[in-house]
């Protein structure tokens, strides 16, 4: 019968070694203790810890100068001998990353869990063995980690998840969200306009991501009606799965397409759909976020946006890896990194192509800018853009304006990630004196300003977890008499045409004016809800505009809109008590709405300085 390794004097000797060399950390030229005082510290034998220390010699961890031990400098990069705990569950392993990372000398310990109290386990485990690192992939019913991510973060322990993850840590994920988005547009491709998306209770985090997606995407195509049809599974067995089949067809007759949200219970599924009589892809059409062997083996086969499990299990290994040696190096974890995989569409005889598509009104769809095919016809349009002044600006002079000094005011990056209005930045927008529908805009130089040129305001979408909250108002103080206000300004996460910030004007004597900023969103021109709009969303796939003080310009790759295409929009204030001082400006915005504002600059026009 073997011993437990806790009973061998040799190799509790062993760990006992690992610990006291990472506590030694980079004093390299400091010798260990003795082998007689490690002996009597540990309460083993002085042979057991010779011959322990031949060992750690034999493998290149210590050296021996007379009857000294040295610990022997790791390379900067070197990830040798490091231990990584991987916690997943059994049935949803990431495969080959403990033969890949015996090739990289790192002793992978694969843990497996059922249920949340397993995993607690395991992740308590881990920090208890003060382990060089920790991927996992979490139970999917919600996020409840935070006590041991603090305690991983405060013992230097890096962490990656395996799995969609909360902002500030590092993970390595599926895309659900584009491979959502992906499954809505090959079926419109194929004729589908009337869809439904089934998500469960018990899987919330993968739910809310492919619901939130399936949702934006229909939107942003004009399925306006598939957009509100979303069903939540209480029950994944295959009776349950069979009664919300019935409720599903009760509801959303019209329907005939389907986003399923989750593979594990894909075969519960085809077996109540063969209970309710539903022929696959003749009833309806079938699309699988994600990708299992049942899948293939259908017949006919589903189509799905499948993920690459390898090459997942490549990255998170690598960025362990990376975080282990930066930590080595310096003390300190990289900075937490998102990677998120792409998925491939996997197409199979599951998704019927229907003969004839509903006819649509053309103003139903909104439909994004079609850009001339020739590319010196393209740079014009873009430059044609930033031109049209506004009213009062039309035969303006260039000392009419008064650009403000934001500089103390703003608090995000433009061009670096993780700034702006999300993770991307806004590329190719320089700073200085713009000229821009006529008026006079200082832009102003983050990299003189510590990284800081635009004002973002705060949203549902919220900040990054360790920085400064971004903030609900912000006043500008003006002082002075001015006929118009113009705005330099672009939103971000867009959803319904609805007000979600506010320029409130405070004139002397007490009165104030309001401007309520609400975009259009997706709406089609017709809707009535776009009369009152005056933003837009800076993506390009939203539909762009032009109205009455709103004008809207096109940033580009050296002008070229096919390389790039973002927009940003100006508004014109007339002030409507031109002969009263303008005190300051509250820029206000609504933390429950995800539409997010970022101010860029603001100009006065006409002013005249007052004194107190």
């Amino acid at each position: 019968m073997k011993t437990p390794s806790d009973h061998k004097p040799v190799a509790r000797a062993i760990e006992q070694f690992d610990e006291l060399l990472r506590q030694h950390g980079t004093r390299r030229n400091q010798p260990l203790p003795s082998e007689k005082t490690l002996a009597e510290r540990w309460g083993l034998s002085t042979s057991a810890v010779n011959r322990a220390a031949h060992k750690l010699i034999a493998a290149g961890r210590v050296r021996r100068e007379g009857y000294r031990l040295f610990p022997v400098a790791v390379p900067q990069d070197s990830v040798a001998g490091a231990r990584v705990y991987v916690i997943t569950h059994k049935m949803d392993r990431l495969p080959g990353i403990v033969e890949e990372a015996a090739q990289k000398g790192v002793e992978v310990k694969e843990c497996f869990f059922v249920g949340r109290d397993a995993m607690r386990h395991h992740l308590q485990q881990a920090i208890a063995e003060r382990v060089d690192g920790v991927v996992f992939r979490q139970s999917d019913s919600g996020w409840e980690w935070d006590r041991e991510m603090a305690e991983m973060e405060r013992l230097k322990i890096p962490c990656i998840i395996a799995q969609e993850a909360p902002q500030g840590l590092s993970m390595v994920a599926e895309d659900w969200r584009n491979a959502t988005a992906r499954l809505v547009e090959l079926l419109l491709s194929q004729g589908h306009r009337n869809i439904i998306c089934v998500g469960s209770l018990r899987r919330k985090m993968r739910s809310s991501v492919i619901c939130t997606a399936f949702e934006e995407t229909c939107l942003r195509l004009g399925l306006n009606e598939s957009a509100k049809q979303q069903y939540l599974l209480s029950s994944h067995t295959r009776q349950g799965i069979r009664k919300a089949l019935e409720k599903m067809r009760l509801s959303y007759p019209q329907a005939r397409a389907l986003v399923w949200f989750d593979v594990d219970h894909l075969r519960n599924l085809l077996l109540a759909m063969h209970d309710e009589r539903i022929s696959i892809p003749l009833d309806m059409s079938l699309t699988l976020v994600g990708d299992t062997l049942d899948a293939r083996a259908n017949h006919p086969p589903i189509t799905s946006a499948n993920f690459d499990q390898r090459a997942q299990a490549h990255l998170t290994l690598d960025l362990i890896c990376k975080q282990i040696a930066t930590i080595r190096q310096w003390g300190r974890p990289l900075q937490p990194q998102r990677i998120k995989l792409e998925a491939n569409i996997r197409t199979g005889g599951s998704v019927l192509q229907l003969c004839e598509t509903p006819k649509q009104n053309a103003a139903d769809t909104p439909k994004p800018h079609l850009w001339p095919l020739e590319r010196s016809a393209r740079v014009r349009a873009v430059e044609q853009t930033w031109q049209g002044a506004h009213k009062l600006a039309i035969n303006a002079r260039p000392t009419d304006y008064q650009p403000l000094d934001m500089k103390g005011l703003v608090n995000r990056s433009l061009h670096r990630p993780h700034g702006w209005l999300g993770h991307l930045p806004l590329k190719h927008l320089s700073a200085g004196r713009k000229r821009i529908h006529g008026v006079e805009f200082d832009l102003i130089d983050e990299n003189a300003n510590q990284g800081r040129a635009v004002l973002v305001m705060q949203s549902s979408r919220g900040g990054q977890p360790g920085r400064n909250p971004l903030p609900c108002k912000v006043s500008i103080p003006i002082l002075r008499k001015v006929r118009a206000v113009y705005f330099l300004h672009g939103c971000g996460f867009v959803s319904d045409p609805s007000p979600f910030a506010w320029y409130d004007f405070h004139h002397s004597g007490g009165k104030t004016s309001s401007l309520a900023l609400v975009p259009r969103g997706v709406m089609p021109a017709d809707d009535p809800s776009v009369a009152v709009a005056n933003i837009q969303d800076w993506w390009a796939d939203f539909p762009q505009f032009d109205a009455e003080h709103v004008r809207h310009l096109v940033l580009a790759e050296n002008g070229d809109p096919y390389d790039y295409e973002r927009y940003l929009y100006t508004y014109e204030w007339v002030n409507p008590e031109p002969d009263s001082m303008l005190l300051n400006i509250d820029v206000r915005s609504n933390p429950n709405e995800p539409a997010t504002l970022g101010l860029l600059a603001v100009t006065l026009f006409g002013c005249e300085v007052t004194e107190k």
